[in-house]
């Protein structure tokens, strides 16, 4: 019987690591994959983008002047969390493996492993 193994690491290069690590060192592995976090993939590249701030300046009877300020964005204004490069390893194995998966992900740091039937 085919069960997977998934496991949540801190980063995509420890992912990778860890699954050819278990892929070349356990049997019974049919298929292995790596999810990468979005919401770091959508983060990419912020440090290069202008943030538009309108500012009033005056308010007069006919018109409402305003200003506009461009700044950089600093990646410091968003918490260390949203830049983590989150990854999923999924491993699809037979049932006697599961647990030498299992174990070898705990090892390498692995979070939220969770055994389930495919």
């Amino acid at each position: 019987m085919l069960v997977r193994v998934s496991g949540e690491f801190e980063t995509a290069d420890i992912a990778e690591i860890v699954s050819g690590k278990i892929k070349s060192g356990v049997n019974g592995i049919k298929r292995t994959g790596i999810v990468y976090s979005r919401e770091a993939t959508a983060l990419e590249g912020i440090e290069h983008k202008t943030r538009y701030t309108l500012l009033p300046t005056a308010v007069t009877r006919q018109n409402y002047f305003t200003a506009v300020m461009e700044s950089d964005i600093p990646k410091s204004s968003f918490e260390e969390p949203r830049f983590r490069s989150n990854a999923y390893v999924y491993i699809i194995c037979e049932a006697e493996s599961a647990m030498n998966v299992k174990s070898l992900m705990s090892a390498y740091g692995g979070m939220k492993i969770k055994v389930s039937d495919s």
